[in-house]
C-alpha cells in the first residue's frame, strides 16, 4: 500500500510605499486589500496594501525539483519583477510580460529573505528610478530576466480565473519622488 502526503504553498503580497502627501491619489493603487493611507514626517505618505498571489506551474515544478535535487536542479528564486503588462494570467503563464517588454518590465535582486516557520519572505525595492510605468503585475523569478522559465509567482493581470483573476494597479508615474517595496510571503502548509 502506497500511502501520500500532500502539501500547499500559499502567497501573499505586502506593499509599503513612501510618496509625497501633494502628489499623492487614493486611486493610485487598486486591487489591494487592508490599504492604508497614513501621514508620515516631511510631507510624505505611507501607503500600505495586500493581497493574495497564486503560484503558475513553473513555480510549482521549479518547487519540486529543487525539493527533489532533479533537473538542475533549477535555481532558487533571487528576483522579483513588475511589468505592465496586464494580460490575463493563467496557471500555465510563463512570463510576467508576454509581450516582450513592449509594456514595461523592472526586476530587481530580492533582499531580507528570511524564514519563520513555513513562511519564507522576499522583498523588493523600486523607486522612480528604476519604473518608469504602471505596475500591473508583481512576480518572483528565479532569474533577472522573463526568459519564460523561472516564473514563480504572480500578482495581476486582467482576465483568466480564479485564482489569478484580480486586477492589480500601481501607478505612481505621476508622482515625482516615489520608493515602494513589495514583499512576496510565500507559505507552505500541510494538506
Amino acid at each position: 500500500m502506497h500511502s501520500s502526503s500532500s502539501f500547499g504553498l500559499a502567497g501573499r503580497l505586502r506593499m509599503r510605499a513612501i510618496v509625497p502627501f501633494r502628489e499623492f491619489e487614493r486611486d493610485m493603487c487598486t486591487g489591494l486589500e487592508n490599504y492604508r493611507i497614513d501621514r508620515a514626517e516631511n510631507g510624505l505618505l505611507l501607503v500600505t496594501g495586500e493581497r493574495p498571489n497564486a503560484f503558475v506551474n513553473s513555480g510549482l515544478q521549479i518547487a519540486l525539483d529543487r525539493l527533489a535535487g532533479i533537473n538542475g536542479p533549477p535555481a532558487a528564486i533571487s528576483h522579483m519583477a513588475v511589468s505592465a503588462d496586464d494580460q490575463a494570467v493563467t496557471a500555465s503563464t510563463t512570463k510576467l510580460d508576454p509581450a516582450g517588454g513592449d509594456t514595461g518590465f523592472t526586476s530587481v535582486a530580492v533582499s531580507n529573505v528570511s524564514r519563520t516557520n513555513q513562511t519564507v519572505s522576499f522583498d523588493g525595492a523600486f523607486n522612480n528610478g528604476t519604473v518608469a510605468f504602471e505596475m500591473n503585475k508583481v512576480g518572483l523569478l528565479n532569474g533577472a530576466t522573463d526568459a519564460g522559465t523561472g516564473l514563480i509567482d504572480v500578482i495581476g493581470g486582467t482576465g483568466g480565473s480564479s485564482p489569478y483573476n484580480e486586477p492589480f494597479a500601481v501607478n505612481f508615474t505621476a508622482i515625482g519622488v516615489w520608493s515602494l517595496t513589495f514583499g512576496i510571503d510565500i507559505t507552505a502548509s500541510a494538506t
